[in-house]
């Protein structure tokens, strides 16, 4: 049977979209930046990983012979290249995840009158009805934000890295399939490169954002580059983990909990007061005061976004302008694909140091991995959520109110 032209565009049309589908749901996993022009090559890794996913899903596959469809996946392939979809699709899986983990940090989803529920012995922001942002969170609850170097601590400071893992790598992943890993207990939290990725976008953003929340709160958001435990200021890692302590190291010899509940504890005492030294030590730093002048000082200084929304009759031009100026500093902050520095710029915007940054984090990740660190981290992550809610929301409340399903016998009509 001969098909028409315009049945040919539609078929090639729809494979196209697979193709795409492809790249977000099964390339990203594997590969968060393509590197060299080569890698896109047909009989690359990639293009054999394409074959072997999207086999049974592009071309007709009643009427093609084995043969005829593996030329016509290596047309769709070369026409996808032609106009570069690849490379737009993981480009905008990135940008996806970016937004998702600026929404985490300073998102729109932000409730005014945000409130703890206490859930045994912790308080959880998984019993808030209303998903609540980071920053927006501190705020309502005066607690201090977590600097990015103690996000970054990792195992140095497991309460922060779970900070980490519930906002910014829970973004990276996806709420579905994290939901998916922590319930199945036998593998691994998402994937090496996965975290890395999460880790690397935060690094790169963590200034910007600081500064656009500064900005917005002013004196209403403290952090830990300004407000060290000595202020008496609680943290918001203490407040979301109250009555929690990680113990990775297991100081009391082999066999002991690895999460620790009683405050009574003498183990959970020395963990805590190591957290608490670290932070004060870590205002004194250089690092922490370039924050402090560069970002926060700077933030407080500029006019908020409200005092400029009061001048609706202001001149155009200023307003550009205004903008650009804003514009050119976030992209000061940014750790990787700010202004360029000495060197190719190159990979979509991100800077040669970002990709050795993120190959460093893979390579750290993977190690932990190797000795074994992470099957003691992720069961006691798995083991704080259960307490925290988040693994288990059959009893909670809903999320939205369930919407009205219509009498399709009244709404229908001449079928």
């Amino acid at each position: 049977m001969t098909r028409t032209m315009a049945e040919l565009a539609r078929d090639q049309q729809m494979d196209l979209k697979v193709l795409v589908e492809y790249i977000k749901n099964d390339l990203f996993p594997k590969a968060k930046f393509v590197l060299g022009k080569d890698e896109w090559d047909v009989g690359g890794r990639i293009y054999k990983d394409y074959i072997k996913c999207c086999g049974g899903r592009i071309g007709r596959l009643e009427t093609m012979t084995e043969d005829g469809r593996e030329r016509y996946m290596e047309k769709i392939w070369m026409t996808a290249l032609t106009k570069k979809l690849q490379k737009k699709a993981l480009v905008q899986k990135r940008s996806a995840i970016y937004t998702v983990m600026q929404n985490k940090f300073t998102g729109k989803s932000h409730c005014p009158g945000t409130v703890f529920r206490k859930i045994g012995n912790c308080f959880s922001p998984a019993a808030v009805l209303l998903p609540t942002d980071l920053c927006a969170l501190c705020v309502d609850s005066k607690c201090v934000l977590p600097s990015i170097e103690s996000l970054g601590r990792r195992w140095k400071d497991p309460k922060a890295y779970c900070i980490f893992y519930m906002y910014f790598y829970t973004a990276t992943v996806g709420e579905v399939r994290w939901k998916e890993y922590v319930s199945n207990e036998e593998g691994r939290i998402g994937s090496n490169t996965m975290e890395a990725f999460a880790l690397l976008v935060l690094v790169n953003n963590y200034k910007a954002w600081l500064y656009e929340e500064k900005k917005t709160h002013q004196a209403n958001l403290l952090t830990e580059y300004d407000t060290p435990p000595s202020s008496g200021k609680p943290s918001i890692v203490d407040k979301i983990l109250d009555g929690v302590q990680f113990n990775l190291e297991q100081e009391e010899g082999p066999g002991s909990p690895s999460v620790i509940y009683d405050k009574n504890d003498g183990t959970y005492k020395k963990l805590e007061k190591e957290r608490i030294d670290w932070l004060e030590d870590f205002c004194k730093t250089d690092l922490c005061l370039q924050t402090s002048d560069g970002v926060l000082q700077k933030a407080s200084t500029d006019s908020s976004p409200g005092e400029e929304e009061e001048q609706p009759e202001e001149d155009k031009f200023v307003q550009r302008e205004r903008a650009k100026k804003k514009r050119k500093l976030t992209k000061e902050l940014r750790e990787f694909t700010g202004v360029p520095s000495e060197g190719e710029r190159r990979h979509k915007g991100w800077s040669d140091e970002g990709m050795v940054a993120f190959e460093k984090y893979v390579q750290a990740i993977r190690k932990d991995v190797e000795d074994d660190k992470y099957v003691a981290w992720e069961k006691a992550y798995r083991d704080v959520m259960d307490k925290l809610g988040h693994s288990k929301r059959e009893n909670d409340e809903p999320l939205e109110q369930a919407r009205y399903k219509p009498n399709l016998s009244v709404v229908y009509e001449g079928f």
